[in-house]
């Protein structure tokens, strides 16, 4: 189960690591090195696998996230904090329970699996957070463990009421469900994580956009899928990063622009957005500025065409864009 994580995710072995830390504060050392070597060979397995299916792309993309541009350890602290408070509230009232939870029950049995469990997510939690571009998707580990660790408070032996316990867990239990009434009742198409209107946006902008034999640059890869194309950029974030890490690897993507070799540009936000520089290069924002104009904004997909001579600006360049 591990590997199956690790293969879905690979900062989800902070779950293994709890429960070998677990085993060795339980003095169960062997089990703690079974656990350890099997766990292990499973994962590299996993990597194996999927690095050859790659083409070795695989090993490339994991490097270059371990090595992100930008980390501040500081930094994820405190988005631990205040990113749920900021934009996930009923989550942040969640994540307080499970806080009080592990520091009453921390207090009675400090080595217990729902502690150590919750104290890793926490710690692993804050880790992933000081990585430049994270968002609050990593939230949802520690929000399931503060359920574990609430959980484990409630129905601890010393709890008066075993009916009171399982009464505390459901309503918590509930609170938490309105994160997805409140993001769909209170943010822009439902919310960034409950979002209903990226299908929609999608088929709207392909309609738009109509056939064509010039390559479409999309934030979401499957919008050229749709239109029959192969995708110029898989991963918008990834692309970034590597940029960060090595200077020139995006001169041909500014080229492209620059020469209006794309027929429509297809982005979540408009250039505008506080945090698009998260997801595309400064060099790169700055000319889709000067080279293409908004034609179309959809709730999930801003659609920039080429300017025209009428627009100003230099005329679009000729000649065909290669898949990078």
């Amino acid at each position: 189960l591990f590997a199956l994580a690790f293969a879905a995710k690979p900062t989800s072995l902070y779950a293994a690591g709890a429960l070998v830390l677990w085993l060795l504060l339980s003095r169960e050392i062997g089990n703690a090195v079974l656990l350890t070597v099997a766990t292990g060979i499973e994962c590299a397995a996993v990597i194996g696998v999927t690095a050859l299916a790659s083409g070795g792309r695989f090993i490339t993309v994991f490097r270059a996230c371990a090595v992100t541009a930008g980390y501040n350890l500081p930094a994820g602290l405190l988005r631990l904090i205040f990113m749920p408070a900021k934009a996930m509230p009923i989550d942040f009232v969640f994540l307080i329970l499970g806080f009080a939870g592990f520091l009453l029950l921390a207090r009675k049995k400090p080595i217990s699996l729902p502690v150590v469990f919750f104290a890793c997510t926490a710690a692993s939690t804050a880790l992933v957070l000081g990585a430049d571009g994270t968002n609050i998707n990593h939230l949802v580990d520690v929000g399931v463990a503060s359920l574990l660790v609430f959980a484990a408070w409630l129905f601890d032996g010393e709890t008066r009421e075993r009916e009171f316990g399982a009464a505390a867990l459901l309503f918590v239990t509930l609170f938490a469900t309105c994160t997805t009434i409140y993001s769909i009742r209170h943010t822009k198409e439902g919310g960034g994580y409950f979002d209903f209107g990226y299908t929609n946006s999608l088929h709207e902008a392909a309609a738009f956009i109509g056939k064509t034999d010039k390559p479409i640059l999309s934030a979401h890869p499957l919008l050229p899928i749709m239109e029959g194309q192969q995708p110029y950029l898989l991963d918008v974030w990834m692309f970034r990063i590597v940029s960060d890490l090595t200077p020139g690897y995006e001169q041909h993507l500014s080229d492209a622009i620059r020469q209006r070799k794309f027929a429509a540009i297809v982005l979540e936000e408009d250039l505008g957005a506080k945090y698009l520089p998260y997801f595309l290069p400064g060099q790169e924002t700055e000319d889709i500025r000067q080279n293409y104009k908004l034609a179309k904004k959809l709730p999930r997909a801003y659609i920039f065409l080429p300017k025209g001579p009428q627009d100003g600006n230099a005329t679009a360049g000729q000649g065909s864009v290669g898949t990078p």
